[in-house]
């Protein structure tokens, strides 16, 4: 049965769902033909990229998730592209960003491949053939991927090194703008209540709760979304061959709270757009 404050919730949850969808209708038109069109990109303008096209896929998830009845799944793809707001937003204070993000891909797999090894020696393995891939890998590129780490980050155990940046998340979100770090302690913490295991989610909460955290989560979504959108069209300097692209982004992010087609005309005018 419906109340005022579930409408309420399930109201802003719609609110924050259009802008998602907006900008993701803005990021068509306006700047993922650019980058797709991009023929030799620079080591950091592929890592800007790679962040980017991640973001891009969750939207694009997101959006097919209409109702509170996904709310942790709608949880846990915010907090991705939280994650990866972040990233872009430390990516140029950093030192040696562009190498430290590629070198640390490596060191993953790397870890990954020791992982199913350790386990292969002393389990017989019913989900796979064996771990014959995994031992070329590492045969094939730890001295390199050990080199690459010792030199990268110099005087760090490789055990140590948990992230690119060498830092954990909320040193990361410490150098970001305010909104940012306030986004992290009203919204991604509390979102992790639908993520992680134990009786956090959804238990002894009222309906209108599981609203508001969608709510939240495509608030959280669309403000990260419209902040990497932002870096990729500086990175590509797309903002120098349309010096309109920020207005026409803009335009996207208020557009669906217009209510008619007054308001909207007079939106597009204020922005020159």
């Amino acid at each position: 049965m419906s109340t005022p404050e579930i409408a309420e919730a399930i109201k802003e949850t719609e609110d924050w769902f259009a802008v998602l969808r907006s900008l993701a209708k803005f990021d068509e038109l306006e700047v993922k033909g650019v980058v797709n069109g991009l023929l030799s990109p620079t080591l950091p303008e592929e890592c800007v990229i790679s962040i980017y096209y991640r973001v891009s896929a969750n939207v694009s998830s997101l959006l097919e998730l209409q109702t509170p009845n996904h709310f942790q799944a709608i949880g846990m793809l915010a907090r991705s592209v939280f994650e990866l707001a972040v990233d872009m937003g430390i990516f140029n204070q950093v030192q040696g960003a562009p190498i430290k993000m590629r070198v640390f891909l490596d060191i993953e797999k790397l870890r990954a491949c020791r992982s199913a090894l350790e386990f292969a020696k002393t389990n017989p393995l019913t989900l796979q053939q064996s771990a014959q891939p995994q031992q070329d890998y590492i045969q094939n590129n730890e001295t390199r991927i050990l080199s690459l780490a010792a030199s990268t980050w110099k005087g760090i155990k490789f055990s140590d090194i948990k992230h690119w940046s060498g830092m954990g998340l909320p040193a990361r979100v410490r150098m970001l703008p305010a909104e940012m770090q306030e986004l992290y302690a009203f919204f991604y913490r509390l979102l992790s209540w639908s993520v992680h295991s134990g009786l956090q989610g959804s238990y002894g909460l009222k309906p209108e709760t599981l609203a508001r955290m969608c709510g939240m989560a495509f608030n959280l979504a669309a403000r990260d979304y419209e902040r990497v959108l932002r870096q990729v069209i500086q990175t590509i300097r797309l903002d120098k061959a349309d010096p309109l692209i920020d207005n026409k982004m803009k335009l996207a992010r208020y557009l669906p709270f217009t209510e008619n087609a007054e308001q909207e005309e007079d939106l597009r005018r204020d922005l020159g757009v």
